[in-house]
């Protein structure tokens, strides 16, 4: 009697776990790696501090955080989020030269999943205030159209939130 129990309760748990994922209803995320092209930036131009600012999204990792860098991330519960950086010395100023990393992986970010209370889609801007002297700064800003874009649909392991993809197509927003 035991076994036909256990054996009821493995069937029963497959045919869920099947019709969920046939639902779509299996956790995955969008994410988004964002990347600042290099020729926006000019040559001698030395980075001193950044703001991105992100709506529909939240940052799931900066993978290259500088060494004298003093960073501040809000992933916000209502998915705008802002991330903030500003050097703590001179020295530890970047340039697209000695720190292509930095660049090349700025950002990676989690588009918010859609869901009964929201589809907005991902904005990104970034501004990042540059120098060439320490004396006199400028502004450079950044809109999504500017920025180097990728994304990939991964598995839960790596993701913020869930997806109610009954609502809203696999990430079509």
């Amino acid at each position: 009697m035991r076994n036909t129990a256990v054996k009821i309760a493995m069937v029963f748990a497959v045919i869920v776990s099947l019709t969920a994922m046939q639902r779509g209803n299996a956790v995955s995320c969008e994410l988004v790696h964002v990347a600042i092209p290099k020729d926006k930036l000019a040559e001698n131009d030395r980075v001193v501090a950044f703001t991105a600012s992100i709506a529909a999204g939240g940052v799931l990792s900066l993978p290259s955080v500088p060494i004298g860098w003093s960073i501040t991330i809000d992933n916000d519960p209502s998915w705008q989020t802002s991330i903030k950086g500003t050097v703590i010395v001179g020295a530890a100023a970047l340039d697209t030269k000695s720190s292509p990393a930095f660049f090349d992986r700025f950002l990676t970010i989690e588009k918010e999943p859609c869901s009964a209370y929201s589809d907005a889609p991902l904005d990104v801007t970034v501004e990042i205030v540059t120098t060439t002297d320490f004396v006199n700064l400028k502004t450079l800003v950044l809109k999504k159209s500017d920025l180097k874009l990728d994304s990939e649909v991964t598995g839960a392991a790596r993701c913020l939130g869930s997806t109610d993809e009954e609502r809203c197509p696999p990430y079509g927003r």
